[in-house]
């Protein structure tokens, strides 16, 4: 990871805060995937945010997903005949939160409120993730826009992970 450029970081961190934000279909954001595409050609390298991803419905188990190789600017879009230095997406973040009141009626309950926090959106990388693995020297990159972790991952599996803290610097 170290190997990444610090344009190419910059992409990612501009992921997960898209991730996070508002679109016309994620109205409360956190909800849809963004990813990219970092791919060099003739000494040049490119980077290619994606199309954003649909929203997913957070109240209910399933998929979201993106394809990082589908340029959002198709002048940027990656030659067939050249493979990515890097492919990233992020997993989104939204939590679903539920308050309930533990207390009788007629009785004072203090602290009576329980909070339950539940995500469907993994963080780290699935196993379609893996599955669709692009092969070395492709680094493929996760992003888990809630735990903040960067996940390494290969079609073997996760092969490291740091922090996004760690990963900026």
């Amino acid at each position: 990871m170290a190997n990444v450029s610090p344009q190419v970081k910059q992409a990612i961190n501009n992921s997960v805060k898209a991730s996070n934000s508002k679109t016309a279909n994620d109205k409360k954001g956190g909800s849809h995937e963004e990813g990219g595409v970092a791919w060099t050609k003739d000494g040049k390298q490119t980077i290619a945010p994606a199309e954003p991803g649909k929203a997913g419905d957070v109240t209910k188990p399933g998929k979201v997903e993106i394809d990082p190789f589908k340029a959002a600017a198709p002048s940027k879009q990656k030659p067939g005949d050249v493979q990515a230095d890097v492919d990233w997406h992020v997993h989104p973040r939204a939590l679903v939160e539920t308050s309930s009141t533990n207390s009788t009626p007629g009785t004072v309950v203090f602290g009576g409120t329980t909070k339950t926090e539940t995500s469907f959106f993994i963080q780290r990388p699935s196993p379609e993730d893996i599955q669709a693995a692009s092969p070395a020297p492709t680094l493929n990159l996760v992003i888990g826009a809630r735990d903040n972790t960067v996940y390494v991952y290969d079609s073997s599996g996760v092969t490291c992970q740091e922090s996004l803290k760690d990963f900026n610097k």
